[in-house]
């Protein structure tokens, strides 16, 4: 969120850099986000042959799906990412059928108390080779359920097992133990670590390491490590060109209380809520740090809707801005400048080295970034405002306004005309990392019905 004055002026430096530096400057970054991203992947890094990859027409188009060239080996590799982290999310549905977004089978119901008591986590290594990597408690005396879980995959010599002394519940009450001392300690974040199986604590100041382990609980003492992180994240405060149907990756704008201003932010989906007498009121969702509840918004100039519903703190930064036109509520994200995509389904899991995009105002193409921790805490103004069971993704490309983004991402076995929406952007630090709210807490924290999909009738 950015006052529009501001952004107008750090534009109009940038033209005047780009005016002097010329194109190579350009070629550098562009070159120098897809060797960022490569080394996130695995993939090949050597310059010489990054350039090569990123002057051939022929890998052009995979920009619009990737946010970088790639070659058909490196696409494929993709893809079959894509199957590996489907298959991983079917396993967390098994072990946790309350994420399912459809019910578990009695089969299935049959296994997840039992291997949730010694379940540490699942995520792709994409260092090692786009590997898939299973925590089990005591796997020595559990070896059988790792032999079990093994069946979910249909790549089994791309499942690796390794073994864990807490399970993931246990790792998510310790950031619960945690998030209230934001507010009186330097705690910039704290993340859990499946590859490590404990919680690395960011401080600005380390002295303060023993002050908080005094108000933890011996457990938690045993399984966290502090870590110097003297940088908080901050929101994102700018597409803007007027377009009817309201998709997500859209620039949206609202007044900021100051006369001459206005905040600055972006869509990210629609959704809807059922009424009482059976119709719908349909909503943009974007982030709460972006504007009060009662203000109105638009969108390339044309006023589109007031913020209905807002939550800010605990497990979203999400505002439910209701669309006075219900003819422009829509399905899509606006994937590039000149195109854009279906939302498929919304994500209920959030795999560790999942490759997510970010669809937001200042994107001519996807920005793109691996997730690296799905149970995330943080905060804004100081520990004023607090955060937990957010999403942490490596790469953070994004700039002022795009706040309140679709993140979003492929799906296995689905072509590139479909994505799964997995959440609202709200901050991070400077090009480094930024994180999200999960998609699914507009039913429990604004009380939508429906997130709009390519599979839901609606005008």
């Amino acid at each position: 969120m950015k006052k529009v004055l501001l952004f107008v002026t750090l534009l109009t430096l940038l033209f005047s850099s780009s005016a002097v530096l010329g194109a190579p400057s350009a070629d550098r970054e562009s070159l120098d986000s897809s060797i960022r991203i490569r080394e996130q992947l695995g993939f090949n890094t050597t310059i010489s042959d990054v350039q090569i990859v990123n002057s051939n027409f022929v890998y052009q188009k995979t920009k619009n799906i990737y946010g970088i060239a790639l070659t058909d080996e490196e696409v494929a590799e993709m893809n079959t990412r894509d199957v590996l982290i489907g298959e991983a999310s079917d396993l967390e549905n098994t072990i946790y059928p309350e994420l399912n977004k459809n019910p578990s089978s009695s089969e299935k119901a049959m296994y997840h108390e039992e291997w949730k008591k010694i379940f540490a986590g699942v995520f792709l290594d994409n260092l090692d080779n786009g590997t898939i990597k299973v925590g089990i408690v005591d796997l020595k005396l559990n070896g059988h359920v790792a032999e079990q879980m093994l069946k979910s995959f249909s790549l089994p010599d791309r499942v690796k097992f390794f073994n864990a002394r807490i399970n993931k519940e246990e790792l998510s009450n310790i950031q619960d133990e945690l998030t209230p001392l934001f507010s009186e300690f330097p705690i910039t974040e704290s993340s859990v670590s499946l590859k490590d199986n404990k919680v690395f604590v960011g401080l600005s100041d380390l002295s303060f390491s023993k002050l908080i382990d005094n108000r933890l609980s011996d457990f938690a003492r045993e399984h966290i490590d502090y870590v110097l992180a003297p940088n908080r994240p901050e929101p994102f405060n700018t597409r803007t060109t007027a377009s009817f149907k309201l998709r997500g990756g859209l620039g949206i704008d609202t007044p900021s209380g100051t006369p001459g201003y206005v905040n600055v932010c972006s869509s990210a989906f629609n959704a809807r809520k059922e009424q009482s007498n059976g119709s719908y009121y349909y909503y943009v969702i974007t982030a709460a740090h972006c504007g009060a509840l009662n203000t109105p918004w638009s969108q390339g100039g044309d006023y589109f809707g007031t913020a209905a519903y807002r939550k800010y703190g605990g497990q979203a930064d999400m505002l439910a801005i209701q669309i006075v036109n219900s003819n422009k509520a829509s399905a899509q994200i606006q994937n590039t400048d000149t195109d854009f995509v279906d939302i498929k389904e919304y994500e209920a899991n959030h795999i560790v080295g999942t490759y997510v995009c970010i669809a937001g105002r200042n994107n001519t193409l996807p920005t793109c970034g691996t997730i690296i921790d799905n149970n995330f805490s943080t905060s804004y103004q100081n520990g004023a405002i607090q955060f937990s069971n957010m999403v942490k993704v490596d790469n953070n490309q994004t700039s002022g306004g795009d706040s309140g983004g679709a993140v979003y991402a492929r799906i296995s076995n689905e072509p590139a005309s479909k994505r799964g929406i997995y959440g609202v952007l709200s901050g991070g630090v400077a090009n480094d990392w930024y994180f999200y709210s999960k998609a699914g807490r507009v039913f429990s924290d604004l009380g939508m019905t429906q997130i709009l999909t390519s599979s839901v009738s609606f005008p």
